[in-house]
């Protein structure tokens, strides 16, 4: 089997909590050999846990010194998503990006003809999918157990924006981040909606709360017609 030898670009709190135990688990199979991120301190959690990791300041300099990677995992801030991964299959690499990778129907599609054309897998973080009551309702409906979909629910109750590691959060900053919660959440739940209920959706009627014109929206209700199913989405903070 081989053994696959990976970069980690951005070491935030997800990254951290989720990827590198996921990691551990598949020791066999993923070697992460170098991290990237601009925080000294992040780069002092990274070796924590990766004592014999290379450290980098920039995706840059870790790519034009990294010879024998096959993977990069993209754990920063939305706002830089794209462009990492876009240097990242550049240089010939798998790329395992967190959500969302873009916001933008154009960039995602360029994204997608550059992977094609390197041969390389570009892959979203879609982890929600995979949690043991989704996977049983997935598995319920695709038995035909409960017969066809015609309605599916789902809230997300929150009483605050989900913890990062620096000392702001950059989830309540919509430059960085591209939105409030209908980013940080609605996204996972869009495709868990497209998941249950089978088909592509009609249209989408939102409506966003927000405490400022400018500021995130902290919290959304969508409702989806998929043509004839119907999805209905609550999201807040």
């Amino acid at each position: 089997m081989k053994l696959y030898k990976g970069a980690i670009i951005g070491f935030g709190a997800v990254v951290e909590n989720g990827h590198v135990p996921a990691f551990a688990a598949q020791s066999a199979r993923f070697e992460i050999t170098a991290v990237a991120d601009g925080s000294p301190a992040r780069l002092e959690a990274a070796k924590r846990h990766y004592p014999q990791v290379r450290l980098y300041s920039d995706l840059s300099t870790l790519l034009r010194k990294e010879k024998e990677l096959d993977f990069a995992v993209i754990g920063t801030p939305p706002l830089y998503h794209a462009k990492l991964a876009a240097a990242c299959l550049k240089k010939g690499l798998h790329v395992l990006c967190e959500k969302p990778l873009t916001l933008d129907p154009k960039e995602a599609a360029k994204l997608g003809r550059l992977a094609k054309d390197r041969d390389r897998c570009l892959f979203t973080v879609h982890n929600w999918k995979n949690a043991p009551p989704i996977a049983k309702a997935l598995e319920l409906i695709r038995s035909g157990a409960i017969g066809n979909v015609l309605h599916a629910e789902l809230h997300v109750l929150r009483s605050k924006a989900a913890a990062t590691a620096g000392a702001s959060n950059w989830r309540e900053n919509p430059a960085i981040s591209g939105g409030g919660i209908m980013v940080d959440h609605g996204w996972h739940n869009f495709y868990l909606a497209r998941a249950l209920v089978g088909k592509e959706p009609v249209s989408i009627a939102a409506s966003l709360s927000r405490p400022q014109p400018e500021a995130a929206e902290e919290a959304a209700s969508c409702l989806i017609d998929f043509g004839g199913p119907t999805a209905f989405i609550h999201l807040t903070w």
